[in-house]
């Protein structure tokens, strides 16, 4: 059946300490630029990484890689996933529904 989803915010006043920390936070833009290029992730797994080099590396023999030389361990759950496809979406219908009129 239909489901209502109720979302409440409450905003509070910060205290004086608070902000001046959130305006401090807000005007570095040092610490930002450091902090989007400190890490990089794995654009197929998206593990996180100290530099873009040991991302590179990695995605060289990362298992979710298509074009990685890892070699895939047949008895990991990942491979099971792998070979198992989902089944065809049902479609409002067809002859395999429970449509009865």
């Amino acid at each position: 059946g239909p489901v209502t989803v109720e979302t409440v915010n409450v905003w509070r006043e910060m205290d004086a300490a608070t902000k001046a920390v959130t305006r401090q936070l807000s005007s570095s833009t040092d610490d930002d630029e450091h902090r989007r290029t400190s890490t990089a992730v794995c654009e197929h797994c998206y593990r996180s990484f100290e530099n873009i080099e040991k991302a590179e590396i990695h995605e060289l023999t990362c298992d979710r890689n298509p074009d990685s030389s890892a070699v895939v361990n047949p008895y990991h759950l990942s491979s099971v996933y792998r070979d198992i496809r989902p089944p065809p979406p049902m479609l409002v219908g067809s002859t395999g529904t429970c449509d009865k009129r």
